[in-house]
């Protein structure tokens, strides 16, 4: 199984995000981010191959005539506060 967790820069309050998928079924996952202020994008796209270090997509899986994949993607979201709310600091 594998996660991710997209929280806010330097402890600051807002929302923090949990991605988790199992990796016998979706091998590889990509993620894309964009946290600027006012902007708030998550892209979040199943992969049935790996990325080569040049970008280009490795040797893909391609699937039969009539043939199903199912993917579980998990998303758990938590409100966070500052790190001196956390500490009572």
């Amino acid at each position: 199984r594998a996660h991710c967790v997209v929280s806010p820069a330097g402890g600051t309050a807002g929302v923090e995000m949990t991605i988790a998928f199992d990796t016998q079924t979706l091998p590889f996952a990509q993620f894309w981010t964009d946290l600027r202020p006012g902007i708030g994008v998550l892209a979040i796209e199943p992969c049935s191959s790996d990325r080569r270090p040049d970008g280009t997509s490795d040797g893909e899986v391609l699937l039969e005539p009539g043939e199903v994949r199912n993917y579980r993607i998990d998303i758990a979201l938590r409100e966070t506060r500052t790190a001196d709310a956390r500490t009572g600091d």
